[in-house]
């Protein structure tokens, strides 16, 4: 495989046509990661970030099944560092590798990309993917699909404008907790939800809101589990508990924004 073919390609669908059977995962997200801020540079501070990841979609799906299982800060730093840009948009090509690969969950832990921050992580995360931040981002999830999103750490919103999927906070969020979502589940362990939770929902969600998640001990006992679950990376537990979560949730509350 000619990786610097794969960085002067100008249009991401080509990427089918290249040899890749020696691609290492290590070569594989540094090559697609150079060629999408390439075409980020070439882009205006107003693109919107439906076109950013669309890009990187079309860079990464066709090694889908090269990419598999967790990814963390590990698999990405140095491709970053290569890309010696300050593009707080790089979360956008982390879903998208998460997406559209065989990758199973993207853990986050202490992170120190460009200028500290990550918008766009968990962007359209799709069904049965997990997404897991502790530091370094600025927006997570949204526009879920489904799939898990977690914050244990400081992030500014979260889960804005979600069609699924759960969503836990155990960190602290500057604005809001799923503003605009039309569906999926909202569970956060504190109170440290700034500018609210569920604000203007669209359609049917759920919300487990802070005097919710202390009198209930079922739910506190299923998420502690998950948690575990997320110090392990073991993505396949997450899943299974997720599902126990969101039949616990349906049977008890009801949701909001439902007409």
């Amino acid at each position: 495989m000619s990786i610097s073919g794969l960085y002067g390609l100008k249009r991401p669908e080509r990427t089918a046509e290249l040899d890749i059977g020696g691609a290492s995962r290590e070569e594989i997200i540094n090559a697609t990661y150079g060629a999408w801020t390439s075409f980020l540079k070439s882009c205006d501070k107003d693109t919107p970030d439906d076109t950013l990841y669309d890009y990187a979609c079309a860079l990464v799906r066709p090694f889908k099944t090269k990419i598999s299982g967790v990814l963390t800060e590990r698999d990405v730093l140095r491709a970053f560092a290569l890309g010696k840009d300050e593009h707080d948009e790089n979360g956008v090509y982390l879903s998208a590798l998460l997406n559209e690969t065989d990758a199973s969950m993207l853990a986050l832990g202490k992170i120190k990309p460009p200028r500290n921050v990550l918008k766009g992580v968990g962007f359209c995360l799709k069904p049965g993917k997990i997404v897991s931040a502790r530091d370094g981002v600025l927006g997570l999830g949204s526009c879920a699909e489904g799939g898990i999103v977690i914050n244990r750490g400081e992030v500014h919103w979260m889960s804005s404008y979600a069609e699924g999927g759960l969503h836990i906070n155990g960190g602290y969020i500057s604005s809001t907790l799923g503003e605009g979502a039309s569906g999926g589940t909202f569970i956060t362990m504190n109170d440290d939800v700034s500018r609210g939770m569920l604000a203007y929902p669209k359609g049917p969600a759920y919300a487990i809101y802070w005097d919710k998640w202390k009198s209930d001990g079922d739910i506190r006992a299923l998420v502690g589990e998950l948690l575990e679950a997320d110090d392990r990376l073991d993505a396949p537990k997450m899943n299974a508990i997720a599902r126990k979560i969101d039949a616990h949730v349906r049977k008890k509350y009801t949701p909001e924004g439902a007409d």
